[in-house]
């Protein structure tokens, strides 16, 4: 099932597995930080390698690396963490890993408003979605920076974001992953019948004022549309793309009678992410266990007696920091 080894290496990468989001209530808007602040332009985990016969849409690999760089396998920190947790959160863990898929995929493309972009957050993981893609704005000076945590209800936690820079990188990417790409649009559209959700689909959202760009017109492989019977002529992006998700989700659910579709040992790898995430003292812990003399100093000097984290990158994923 996973790597035997517990630990490998020790030099960190731009992207962390399991720095997603850590403690159970962050104190920033790390949505707003996405869009706001510098990122590294190495994104999307430019480290992640394909492996001869696999298919990258699952994101995480087993070792997982830790933010210090300790590579700890999957197997290890389901062992040692199980009995740090509740048996009834793990097995809620254990039973949302089992309806998540990764082969239908949110894109939000320039969004102006973050709780919009909270919001899509929101529906893609109450659903069991497991990624979203976001393509940044051109201009950082129209962003309407309102708290979104309220909007996230801290599904940011869980769900595995990718941010871009352009449209065209975000989109090439996703074809070479074997996505269809689907946007919302108006014009020459289909119905969202006319498409089988069960293949991996990767569908863009545009923004509040323009929508889609021409750029993701023109490299679309179809055109759909959300029916409309009234005077008004589009949708809220939240509620479009809550609608839109909903319809993949009960399609899935028709056509094959399941929504999560990972493999076994997808599932316990995820479940074992999940249980990384679930507190930031975790990583202390298997670093306890595991780590090198450096390591251990590394989360000492980030996390007080108290399990308080001192520093903001301890809530932060790696590649959100610029």
């Amino acid at each position: 099932m996973f790597n035997s080894g517990l630990v490998r290496g020790t030099v960190p990468l731009h992207f962390s597995q399991v720095s997603a989001i850590k403690g159970t209530a962050p104190k920033e808007d790390n949505l707003e930080r996405l869009f706001v602040e510098g990122f590294d332009e190495s994104v999307g985990n430019p480290e992640r390698k394909k492996r001869e016969g696999e298919c990258l849409r699952f994101p995480y690999t087993d070792p997982i690396q830790l933010d210090n760089g300790l590579e700890v396998s999957g197997a290890a920190v389901l062992q040692h963490l199980s009995p740090l947790i509740q048996d009834g959160r793990r097995a809620k863990f254990e039973e949302v890993a089992s309806q998540r898929t990764f082969n239908v995929v949110p894109v939000v493309e320039g969004l102006y408003d973050m709780g919009n972009v909270a919001a899509v957050c929101r529906s893609a993981e109450a659903m069991g979605f497991g990624q979203m893609h976001v393509i940044k704005s051109d201009d950082n000076s129209k962003y309407k920076t309102l708290k979104t945590r309220r909007c996230s209800a801290g599904s940011e936690k869980w769900v595995h974001l990718e941010r871009w820079d352009s449209t065209q990188a975000c989109l090439t990417h996703l074809k070479q992953q074997g996505f269809k790409i689907l946007v919302t649009h108006l014009e020459a559209s289909q119905p969202l019948d006319d498409f089988d959700w069960t293949q991996p689909t990767a569908v863009l959202f545009g923004n509040e004022r323009d929508g889609v760009s021409d750029v993701a017109v023109e490299m679309a492989d179809a055109r759909v549309c959300i029916p409309m019977v009234g005077f008004t002529e589009s949708y809220n992006i939240s509620v479009a793309s809550a609608l839109v998700l909903y319809h993949a989700f009960s399609d899935r659910m028709r056509r094959q009678g399941f929504h999560g579709d990972m493999t076994d040992e997808q599932k316990e790898l995820l479940t074992a992410i999940m249980f990384l995430r679930h507190k930031h003292t975790h990583q202390r812990i298997l670093t306890d266990m595991f780590g090198s003399p450096d390591q251990i100093e590394y989360f000492k000097s980030q996390v007080d007696a108290a399990g308080n984290v001192r520093e903001r990158r301890q809530i932060t994923p790696v590649w959100l920091e610029g």
